[in-house]
C-alpha cells in the first residue's frame, strides 16, 4: 500500500480516543473510502467474519445501499489489520438493514445469529459522539426511538 491507512482515513479518525502510533478506530466514514481501503488489503480482509459478524464487503454494501456510513478499528500490524464491525444507516432503512442482517447471517454452529450478537443503537446525528438509544440487534426490528440515524454494532 503506498497511502498509509492513518493518511487514507484520517478524516473520518475518532481523535477522542487515545491509541498507539498506527491503530485505532474510524467513525463515519463513507463506504467508498472502506471499500477503497479494502482493495488496498488482502482480499480475505473484506471475506472474513470476525465473532461471526458480516464481513466487510458486505457491511459496505449495505451502508452503500442505505445511504450509510461505517466504523471499525485499523492497525498498521499486518497482524491486526483492518476491522469494519460499525454501520449506521438513516432511521428510514435501520428495519430493513436489520431484517438484511437476520436473513443473510442465520446462527452457525454454537454462535447466535449475527443480529443477535450485535448492539443497536440509535443517534441524534450522524456526527453524534454518544448514542441516545442502545438494544440488542433484534431491536432495530421493532418499533424505533424518534432519532435519524441507528447503527449496529459488533464487539
Amino acid at each position: 500500500m503506498t497511502v498509509p491507512l492513518e493518511d487514507l482515513l484520517s478524516p473520518h479518525l475518532d481523535r477522542r480516543l487515545a491509541a498507539l502510533a498506527g491503530t485505532g478506530r474510524f467513525v463515519d466514514t463513507p463506504p467508498d473510502l472502506v471499500r477503497e481501503v479494502l482493495a488496498r488489503l488482502d482480499p480475505e480482509r473484506s471475506r472474513m467474519r470476525a465473532n461471526f459478524q458480516p464481513p466487510a464487503a458486505w457491511l459496505v454494501d449495505q451502508a452503500d445501499r442505505y445511504g450509510g456510513s461505517l466504523g471499525g478499528s485499523y492497525s498498521t500490524d499486518p497482524f491486526v489489520g483492518f476491522r469494519v464491525d460499525a454501520i449506521c444507516v438513516p432511521r428510514a432503512s435501520a428495519q430493513a438493514l436489520a431484517t438484511d442482517v437476520l436473513d443473510t447471517w442465520p446462527p452457525q454452529n454454537e454462535w447466535g445469529a449475527a443480529i443477535d450478537l450485535a448492539l443497536a443503537e440509535g443517534w441524534t446525528a450522524w456526527d453524534a459522539v454518544q448514542s441516545a438509544w442502545e438494544g440488542p440487534g433484534r431491536a432495530l426490528l421493532d418499533d424505533l426511538p424518534d432519532l435519524p440515524v441507528f447503527g449496529l454494532w459488533w464487539d
